[in-house]
């Protein structure tokens, strides 16, 4: 399955699947030109066997940084859009999307899931 991957209304890469340990999903992430323009919030050293992906000691900066770059996966095969509160990127080429820091708005804009640790966010009414 092949994702686009989008900060705001410009997509900056595209994600295909390869490995899941849950809560993690693995993908090969392939950049566009314009993931230069993001690439500073996502260079980070590779986790080591120890550290794992949730030890960032700037753990909330970089939630905000990308919080504020407004991402999303796009399945253009289902039409299906995910949000994202973050995603990390490794060396430019893989990257990682841990299931509880996403959230998914159907076509009426009703939020479907959640971040585990935020309330379920109001949709307009029918």
């Amino acid at each position: 399955m092949n994702l686009k991957l989008y900060s705001g209304d410009t997509e900056i890469g595209t994600l295909t699947a390869h490995d899941i340990d849950w809560p993690r999903t693995f993908f090969h992430f392939a950049p566009t030109p314009a993931y230069e323009s993001v690439r500073s919030v996502f260079e980070r050293p590779e986790p080591t066997a120890n550290s794992g992906y949730d030890d960032l000691d700037d753990f909330e900066e970089f939630e905000e940084q990308c919080l504020s770059l407004d991402l999303r996966l796009v399945d253009e095969l289902s039409h299906t859009t995910t949000y994202l509160d973050l995603i990390y990127i490794v060396g430019g080429t893989e990257a990682v999307v841990r299931h509880g820091f996403l959230r998914r708005i159907d076509e009426r804009g009703l939020v479907k899931w959640v971040r585990h640790d935020r309330q379920l966010e109001e949709g307009p009414e029918d």
